[in-house]
């Protein structure tokens, strides 16, 4: 991203589950305002940087407003740097060992979508791209527990999946 994520992942047999908003039969998946691809990446394999733009958690009391860095090794978050990392830490201290599992990565698919401080329509605005921390279970393949997941939205973001570009600079390529 232009805020500087360059985070590589394993996403090896774990399907993405698509948030389409259309729940016909039992075991169909969504939420509101529908419009996202979601996967649990492979526990232990996402590393780099990761800068969050946008983080924000009512409940909480969190509101991620000016870019978050956070060291990404073996899966997990290490460091986090910048105005509002002391909030998070203790959050993710709060919560449990698994906290700083890197969960998710999530494609924002909806285009009426925008980004407004509720997480549930900002992780789903076109173009953008979400990783989350904490429990992973609610995905396919995904076995990490933990008291918390949390999304942090990337703007403008660059997405590539075996050399496939799939998202530049924000724009979606694929459908």
């Amino acid at each position: 991203t232009p805020s500087g994520t360059d985070l590589t992942m394993s996403i090896k047999e774990r399907p993405p589950m698509r948030d389409t908003g259309l729940i016909h039969k039992r075991g169909d998946w969504g939420n509101l305002p529908a419009g996202e691809a979601a996967l649990a990446p492979v526990e232990g394999s996402t590393s780099g940087t990761l800068v969050i733009d946008n983080m924000v958690d009512t409940a909480l009391g969190l509101s991620v407003r000016h870019p978050l860095k956070i060291a990404v090794k073996d899966g997990r978050a290490r460091s986090l740097v910048g105005p509002d990392a002391a909030k998070l830490k203790s959050i993710l201290d709060a919560a449990d060992k698994n906290a700083y599992n890197i969960a998710e990565l999530g494609i924002g698919t909806n285009p009426k979508a925008r980004i407004i401080g509720n997480v549930l329509e900002d992780e789903k605005v076109l173009g953008t791209v979400h990783i989350a921390v904490g429990d992973n279970t609610s995905f396919p393949g995904g076995h990490t527990k933990s008291n918390i997941h949390l999304d942090g939205i990337l703007l403008q973001p660059t997405v590539k999946i075996d050399k496939r570009l799939l998202i530049q600079n924000g724009k979606l390529l694929v459908e």
